[in-house]
C-alpha cells in the first residue's frame, strides 16, 4: 500500500503492509481440515477508525494469522463428533513512543491457543437436536494480558416446525484475566430463544439470557425480502481483547475480489477489519458490545450495500494509566457500488462516514492522572477496479481519499484538533485453490 499525506510535516509517502487472506485446505477429505487466516493494516494508535489513511506519528502497524486445525467424524444417525484446536498470534509496532491511554498505543505481540471438542446428535433423535462442547484457552504473550478460560457447554433446539425451533444454552465458565486489576468470572450462564428460517435464503436466530454475570440479547438475521434484496443485522456481547476481537473477526471472514474483509454469512464488511477499528493496546480486557445492520440489493450488473455499525467497549482490567469504567464507543455507516463490466472486469466505489468516541487518562509526572476525551471523525471515499486474469487469479486496484479529525481534551483544557487528510494507493492478487 502507498500512503500519501497532506499538510503535516514530515509525514511523505511511505509503502505500509497490507495483507488480507483465508483458506480452507482439505486434508483427508470428509475428516480433516484446516482453516488459516492472515491480516496486516495500519490502525489508529489511539483507537478511532481505521480508514486506511494514517499519519507515521499516529499508526500502529498490526499483523495477525490464525490457523485452525479439525478433525470431523461421522457416527450414522447417532450424530457428530468434531475435535478441533486454534493458533493465533497477534503483533503490534507503534512508530514513535508515547504514554498509552486507556484504549491507546501499545507494542508487542499476542499469541493465544484455542482447544474444542463437541459432539451433536443426529437424525436418530427425532425433533431434538444436542450439542455438548468442552473449550478451553489461553491467553498471553509479549504485552498481552495473561488470561484462560473454560467452558462446558450444552445447546439444545427443539424442531417445532421444519421452520421455527426453540433453543437452549447452558454453560459453566471459568474466565481469568491477570493485570493491575484482574478480572475474574466463575459461574453459570444460561440463554433461550429462537431460530427461524423463513425461506431457504432466510434464517433469523436471537437469545435472551445471563452471560458473564450480565443479561445480554444476542441475534443473527439473514432476511431475503425479495428476489434482489437481503437484509442483516446482528447483536453480541461479551469480555474480550484487542487481539481477541481481531483474531475472531479474521476467523468468521471471508476476502473479496477487491481485497476487502466480508462476513462468511451475510457478505457484510467486517467491522473490527474494515471500519471502527479495534483498540491498538493488547493490556486490557473490556467488555464489548457490538451491533451492526444493513442490506445488499443484486441487479443485472450493479450490486448496491448499505451498512451501520456500532460498539461500545468498558475496561474490565486496568493497566498503569487506566482504571476500570473507562469506555471507548464508535458508530460507522457506509454505501458501496459495484458494476460489471464485462465477465473479467468490475468496478466498485464506496463512502464511509463515522465518529468515535475514547473517554482515558494519562498519568502525569506527579504520579497523578489527567482526563483525557478525544473524538474523531472522518469521511473516506474509493473507488477501484478488478481484473480476471484466469478461473482462479484475480488483480485489484484501489484508490483512496479521506480526512480524518481527531479531537483531543486534556483535563479541562481547550480542544487540540489534528486533522489528517491523505490518499492512498492499494494493488493486490488475490489467488483461489
Amino acid at each position: 500500500t502507498l500512503n500519501i499525506y497532506e499538510g503535516s510535516p514530515g509525514n511523505q509517502p511511505r509503502f505500509v503492509p497490507s495483507l488480507s487472506g483465508s483458506g480452507l485446505f482439505t486434508v483427508v477429505p470428509q475428516t480433516i481440515y484446516v482453516s488459516a487466516n492472515a491480516y496486516a493494516t495500519e490502525q489508529p494508535r489511539y483507537g478511532g477508525v481505521n480508514n486506511g489513511a494514517l499519519s507515521a506519528s499516529n499508526s500502529v502497524q498490526t499483523y495477525s494469522y490464525s490457523v485452525s486445525p479439525y478433525a470431523v467424524r461421522q457416527y450414522g444417525d447417532l450424530g457428530v463428533a468434531q475435535i478441533g484446536a486454534t493458533l493465533s498470534q497477534t503483533f503490534q509496532n507503534v512508530a514513535t513512543a508515547g504514554q498509552a491511554n486507556s484504549l491507546g498505543a501499545s507494542t508487542g505481540g499476542s499469541a493465544s491457543a484455542t482447544e474444542h471438542a463437541s459432539f451433536t446428535t443426529g437424525q436418530a433423535f427425532g425433533r431434538l437436536m444436542l450439542t455438548l462442547s468442552v473449550t478451553g484457552a489461553q491467553y498471553g504473550g509479549g504485552s498481552a494480558v495473561p488470561g484462560l478460560s473454560r467452558t462446558e457447554a450444552l445447546d439444545s433446539s427443539y424442531a417445532l416446525t421444519h421452520e421455527f425451533f426453540l433453543t437452549g444454552h447452558i454453560a459453566d465458565q471459568q474466565v481469568h484475566y491477570g493485570g493491575v486489576t484482574p478480572y475474574n468470572f466463575t459461574g453459570p450462564s444460561h440463554t433461550g430463544g429462537f431460530n427461524w428460517t423463513p425461506n431457504p435464503d432466510s434464517t433469523v436466530s436471537m437469545s435472551y439470557g445471563y452471560v458473564q454475570g450480565r443479561d445480554v440479547v444476542q441475534g443473527q438475521i439473514n432476511y431475503r425480502i425479495s428476489g434482489r434484496t437481503v437484509l442483516f443485522a446482528s447483536s453480541s456481547a461479551g469480555s474480550s481483547t484487542a487481539a481477541q476481537e481481531l483474531q475472531g473477526a479474521l476467523n468468521g471472514s471471508n476476502v473479496t475480489a477487491g481485497g476487502g474483509m466480508v462476513n462468511a454469512g451475510n457478505g457484510a464488511p467486517v467491522q473490527a477489519l474494515n471500519g471502527a477499528v479495534t483498540p491498538t493496546n493488547l493490556g486490557v480486557v473490556y467488555y464489548l458490545q457490538q451491533q451492526s445492520a444493513g442490506s445488499a440489493t443484486s441487479f443485472d450488473r450493479d450490486t448496491i450495500g448499505l451498512t451501520i455499525s456500532h460498539s461500545t467497549r468498558t475496561l474490565l482490567t486496568a493497566t498503569v494509566a487506566t482504571s476500570p469504567g473507562q469506555t471507548s464507543s464508535s458508530l460507522s455507516g457506509g454505501i458501496t457500488w459495484s458494476h460489471q463490466v464485462s465477465e473479467t472486469t468490475s468496478l466498485y466505489a464506496g463512502l464511509q462516514v463515522g465518529n468515535n468516541t475514547n473517554s482515558s487518562s494519562e498519568t502525569t509526572g506527579t504520579g497523578g492522572t489527567i482526563p483525557i476525551v478525544q473524538r474523531g471523525a472522518f469521511t473516506g471515499a474509493n473507488v477501484g477496479l478488478t481484473k480476471s486474469l484466469s478461473e482462479t487469479l484475480s488483480t485489484f486496484l484501489r484508490y483512496n481519499y479521506s480526512s480524518n479529525i481527531q479531537t483531543t481534551a486534556f483535563g479541562f483544557g481547550q480542544p487540540v484538533y489534528n486533522p489528517i487528510p491523505s490518499q492512498t494507493v492499494l494493488a493486490g492478487l488475490r489467488k483461489t485453490f
